[in-house]
């Protein structure tokens, strides 16, 4: 068994490895120490080294414990009978270049133990050296040098250690084992200050081989006649891999004098042992002035700090004669770097050499120069309440209704008015409005008030100063106090707490969700039953309706958004609502709606308002049906805004609401805009592309809870689209939650009432012809990528996406050729099989494409392999032929395969016959394609539920499959994901992504 050590000996790292028992050796040497080929052995299949040729033997002297028998072993397998003394032992190790060192120290795997060898322990301090080595590297904190080595002078980077490298330094010193310091045992110096140095001189040989590394100047021929000065082939050296510099010994000395001259100052603040610190001590009862000390922090004792004024007192501490440096050099070469960023104090210190007192104007100014000082590389210690957040202002307001009655009118709205009593805290203290005057008059962030230092922002001072000089808010609607909340955003200072009385505790109680809302009986005229979690929904929109307020209800597609609108319909027809109410939902959804009324309320009127023969103008107005339902398209609801807005409705109902998240279309601006009394928006994806869909929403729902859309980007689109801020979409949440009720299938409440939903994705491999056209389309792409930008770039990239997807799909349906389609397609193959596995099982199956095409060449081909009808929906299937194909397929045996197109078929269907659902090719959009699983999966499923996703193996159906892991934990908690995001990559990135990996090809 052998244990492998690394060592490092100015200039070279050097491997040797030593045995558990001693073996013969010459005369003097280390009897421990594995031979020459044993070590090599290691080295090879560690795959350190390949080569012999590589290895060169390195001679050294080995310092261990020892008594007369004999050395001790590292390894502690040999006892040795004690007094120990320090012995000398001959060593031989094998040296290598420091690029292949640092590559398997670089290497996770490759520092494992085996049954033949282990490594030794101080192989993980060597990994964590590399790292702050590696980091130095990134953080570019070098400096370049020049250095002589066995008579050849080489230019060097040097690392530049800031103050938080010293401590990883100094931690590990303390942790290093002492086998490190074996080799490079000097008795002129305390071993910790040697082991210090062995691993300074380490860095500096890992620092300058990583920036070398990669670098592709190549080697310096020593045969070379220099012509240039020697600046010039020292900065060409540094750009070199070796760094090595031809000409003669004389010129080197002198230039080495000036690059040192030159790096000195930032040399000091690195190298020394210790850190030039500055303490800002607080006025006394014994002392009214501030006073800033010296001490020189210890980087090796990091808890020691020592007061200047005793580098020349006879109490010296015994840790400052032990080291070999000059420190009253260096404070003097500290203080005039200080100089530099803080002039008007540093001379006077340089002059006192121990601190100085400051009046407040000096505090104030040090304060703000300290982080410059920090940067520099010098220690701080100031008072722990400045390096905490300013003293915050905070406000706590009371708000009670006007009178108790608003609450007996029956209609609370987001304008109802609101009386508010403030006051304003100081941290936990009262402030006076001349109090506040004052502080805010000194323009400081550091005050003294009330009898003590506090830190503020003069801001904040200002901004509330202006606040209470134009008068307190007496009154405030309720929606501004909904904007207030604990987080404040919306005042010039963080409100902690806002006390509400009267009626409206109890109403904003219900609202936040903090007390259950009580349970309302349901209607006597509704025909079905509802679910308890649908019973809790009609309870909330009773109650947010009821009270003039919109609310979203988001449930998952298939817990019965339809039903529990229908139950809230009828419970206020019972209630002696007059007024008619309007519900907009898609084309497609018109008769579906039709249908559902008359089943669950048959006493409420309906009138579908579509078709060329539907009423208009005061034809219309005189047949709304009273306390009736209207219902309407999108592509109406603008079309008859005119009239549609003369009548005072009583709610306004939007299925799939996401219709009108583009502010800029008209029928969402009409929609925001038509008049009622409550407004109810139905949605399975209230955020279907990204956050600006919400305020949309919401701007229907209770216009100006968001604010205008410029605010509402300033403040949440662009700090949670961009930088993911979670504090802006927690504060988003806060504001939105009380107005938006969404259950997931997957809550425990719900799950029982349903069966299971399957997922898994099934890889196809492309045939040669797919592969063919995808990397012939791949090249054309990249071809033109790097000659448009703007939106020719964008179009180019979604356009480009469309045909790969269309490849991946089929040849046919890329080619627009009507041809044999059998065989020519991987993913059309797969489907096949899977399709023939549940068919063969008496089973049925949904298959979605976003491509109407593709839906055609599908029927086309299912109908002909199968034997049997298959029914293909899409946007141009007349309405009766639609609800037939529904009707048919949930009643019959056959057809079992129904295809359908994704945004035609996506919403609104019942088609729980089926319990396989595929996905043929893919929208990259989670939300949608869990709104057309929600088909099959629903309420009324009574089987598991199977969902195929069908994606193309090493094309870019998989590598986008693989980032929606990433978009969909966004879109969980309020961003959805669409395509558009894609054109945003950059060329690298597009190209990776639309690749094709050739292995994965049929045949």
């Amino acid at each position: 068994m052998y244990t492998l050590h690394l060592a490092y000996i100015h200039p070279h790292f050097v491997f040797w490895a030593e045995t558990a028992l001693p073996t013969s050796q010459p005369e003097g040497h280390y009897p421990y120490q594995a031979k020459r080929q044993a070590l090599w052995d290691i080295l090879k299949q560690l795959e350190i080294a390949h080569q012999p040729r590589m290895l060169k033997e390195e001679h050294a002297v080995l310092w261990v414990p020892g008594s007369e028998q004999g050395p001790t072993s590292s390894t502690g397998s040999v006892a040795v009978q004690s007094p120990l003394t320090l012995q000398s032992w001959a060593l031989e190790g094998i040296r290598l270049p420091s690029g292949k060192v640092l590559d398997w120290l670089g290497n996770d795997n490759a520092l494992q133990d085996t049954p033949q060898w282990s490594l030794g322990v101080e192989m993980e301090g060597w990994k964590r050296l590399y790292r702050l080595a590696l980091s130095l590297v990134r953080r570019q904190q070098l400096l370049p040098d020049i250095e002589q080595i066995e008579q050849e002078w080489f230019a060097r980077w040097q690392p530049l250690l800031q103050q938080e490298d010293h401590l990883v330094l100094a931690e590990l010193q303390q942790h290093m084992p002492e086998v490190v310091q074996a080799l490079n045992y000097d008795k002129t110096q305390a071993p910790f200050s040697q082991l210090r140095h062995v691993l300074l001189q380490a860095l500096g040989r890992m620092t300058d081989t990583l920036v070398r590394r990669d670098n592709v100047g190549g080697e310096y021929s020593p045969r070379k006649v220099p012509e240039l000065s020697v600046e010039s082939r020292w900065t060409e050296a540094l750009r070199r891999r070796n760094g090595l510099i031809q000409g003669v010994e004389p010129e080197f000395v002198i230039f080495r004098r000036h690059i040192q001259r030159w790096t000195r100052p930032l040399r000091v603040m690195s190298e020394a042992p210790f850190q030039l610190v500055f303490q800002l001590e607080e006025p006394t009862e014994t002392s009214e002035s501030w006073f800033v000390r010296l001490l020189l922090h210890s980087r090796e004792e990091p808890h020691l700090y020592v007061p200047i004024e005793v580098l020349h007192s006879e109490d010296r501490p015994a840790i400052l004669n032990t080291l070999n440096w000059p420190l009253e050099v260096f404070v003097n070469d500290a203080l005039e770097q200080a100089a530099l960023r803080i002039p008007e104090l540093s001379m006077k210190l340089l002059r006192a050499h121990s601190g100085m007192e400051l009046q407040p104007a000096q505090v104030e100014y040090f304060l703000m120069q300290a982080p410059a000082l920090e940067q520099s590389g010098f220690g701080l210690r100031l008072p722990r309440w400045w390096l905490e957040e300013s003293t915050p202002l905070r406000g706590q307001v009371r708000v009670r209704p006007l009178d108790d009655h608003q609450q007996a009118q029956g209609h609370i709205s987001l304008n109802t008015l609101l009386h508010a009593d403030w006051e304003l805290m100081l941290g936990d203290h009262p402030i006076s409005f001349e109090e506040l005057k004052g502080l805010a008059a000194l323009k400081s962030p550091l005050v003294h008030w009330r009898g003590r230092w506090l830190k503020v922002s003069p801001e904040d001072m200002k901004r509330a100063l202006s606040l209470w000089r134009h008068g307190k808010p007496k009154q405030m609607a309720l929606r501004d106090v909904l904007l207030l909340g604990p987080q404040g955003e919306h005042a010039p200072f963080e409100i902690t707490s806002v006390e509400v009385q009267g009626w409206l505790a109890d109403f904003l109680a219900e609202l936040r969700g903090e007390r259950e809302i009580a349970d309302i009986e349901p209607p006597t005229g509704f025909t079905g039953t509802l679910r308890h979690y649908q019973q809790r929904g009609l309870n909330w929109l009773a109650f947010l309706c009821g009270h003039g307020l919109g609310g979203c209800l988001a449930d998952d597609m298939g817990l019965g958004k339809t039903i529990q609108t229908l139950a809230l319909m009828q419970y206020f027809y019972e209630q002696g609502e007059i007024q008619p109410s309007l519900l907009v939902c898609p084309t497609s959804l018109l008769d579906n709606w039709r249908r559902e009324a008359h089943r669950f309320v048959p006493e409420i009127p309906v009138k579908i308002h579509h078709g060329s023969q539907r009423d208009q103008g005061e034809d219309f107005i005189a047949k709304v049906p009273p306390a009736g339902l209207v219902i309407t398209s999108y592509a109406l609801l603008h079309r008859d805004a005119e009239f549609l807005s003369q009548v005072k409705w009583a709610g306004l109902i939007l299925d799939e609401a996401q219709n009108i998240k583009n502010a800029q279309t008209k029928q969402s601006q009409t929609a925001r805009g038509l008049p009622s009394r409550w407004k109810l928006a139905l949605t399975g994806t209230p955020v279907e592309n990204h956050v600006g869909d919400l305020w949309t929403l919401m701007d229907f729902l209770n216009q100006g809870l968001l604010g205008t859309r410029r605010a509402f980007k300033t403040l949440f689109l662009t700090p949670i689209q961009r930088w993911q801020d979670k504090h802006a979409l927690k504060q988003l949440h806060h504001l939105t939650a009380p107005f938006i009720l969404r259950r997931l299938k997957t809550d425990p409440t719900i799950v029982p009432d349903l069966p299971e939903k399957q997922e898994s994705k099934t890889y196809c491999t492309l045939t040669v012809e797919q592969a063919s056209l995808y990397a012939a389309t791949v090249d054309g792409i990249e071809e033109q990528l790097a000659e448009l930008d703007g939106m020719a770039r964008r179009g180019l990239v979604l356009a480009s996406l469309s045909k790969l997807k269309q490849i991946c799909n089929h040849p046919s349906h890329f080619l627009k050729e009507a041809g044999p389609l059998a065989s020519r397609s991987g993913k059309l193959n797969r489907l096949e099989e899977m399709l023939e596995e549940v068919l063969a099982g008496d089973e049925k199956a949904l298959v979605f494409t976003q491509f109407a095409e593709m839906g055609k060449l599908l029927q086309q081909y299912l109908s002909q392999r199968f034997d049997q009808e298959v029914f293909f929906l899409h946007g141009g299937t007349p309405r009766q032929r639609r609800t037939e194909m529904v009707e048919h397929f949930q009643s019959d045996a056959k057809p079992a395969i129904f295809v359908l197109s994704l945004k035609a078929g996506g919403t609104g269907l019942n088609l729980t016959a089926a319990n396989h659902v595929f996905h043929y090719d893919r929208w990259w959009n989670p939300a949608v394609e869990n709104q057309a699983t929600d088909r099959a999966y629903r309420i009324g499923q009574t089987r598991n539920v199977q969902v195929h996703k069908l994606v193309c193996s090493g094309t870019l159906e998989e590598r986008i499959d693989d980032m929606l892991s990433e978009k969909q934990e966004l879109a969980e908690q309020i961003v959805g994901s669409g395509e558009n995001w894609i054109t945003e990559l950059s060329d690298d990135e597009l190209r990776t992504l639309f690749r094709l990996s050739a292995d994965l090809v049929t045949g």
